[in-house]
């Protein structure tokens, strides 16, 4: 965004950045993006974050900004309700095109990331799969699969639908950049 003087700018309050980052759990909310924003840093003492308390529609007008909504007084603009975590780079990428990334689709986007938050408390994180069921999945990809043996796949990994859906889409581009980098690895 726009570079604009502190007092004219609609500017979250510390307790509502910290509620829309951890509603998430700490994701980026752009549904093909879910990168972790925050995690340790090499100073004990510290963390380190690459993620941005985002306005929906934008904290001030200014020439070139995205989404701007003068129908909104400046209480509405700092709310909860018109903010959305996200990383650095999806932060600036709804910001540069706002015709591809509208009000609607970025609450959508914040619904979805908090459901998502909300159904994978208590499970365990994608790290743990058996390695059996990661060469299964490479052999016979997620787009082959029926919904029945998609749910027993989910269900024996203990995860969401959604958390199945990104990982296959991880899984995807790995397997690509492996396939397309191998020719340039030294045997």
């Amino acid at each position: 965004m726009a570079k604009t003087p502190k007092e004219t700018r609609d500017d979250f309050s510390p307790k509502t950045i910290r509620l829309l980052r951890e509603r998430v759990s700490d994701l980026c909310s752009k549904p093909d993006c879910r990168v972790l924003t925050r995690g340790a840093s090499s100073n004990q003492e510290k963390t380190t974050s690459i993620g941005v308390a985002a306005h929906i529609t934008a904290a001030a007008s200014a020439a070139g900004v995205a989404r701007y909504d003068a129908s909104l007084s400046s209480e509405q603009r700092k709310h909860y309700d018109n903010g959305i975590w996200l990383c650095q780079t999806c932060s600036r990428l709804i910001d540069v095109d706002e015709n591809r990334f509208p009000v609607s689709l970025l609450k959508e986007w914040k619904e979805i990331a908090e459901q998502y938050s909300k159904e994978s408390i208590g499970k365990q994180l994608v790290s743990s799969f058996d390695p059996s069921v990661i060469k299964s999945l490479i052999e016979d990809p997620i787009n082959k699969k029926t919904n029945a043996e998609k749910d027993e796949l989910r269900k024996k990994l203990g995860i969401t639908e959604q958390a199945l859906t990104t990982f296959f889409t991880i899984l995807k581009k790995k397997i690509f950049l492996r396939n397309h980098y191998q020719q340039f690895y030294v045997k």
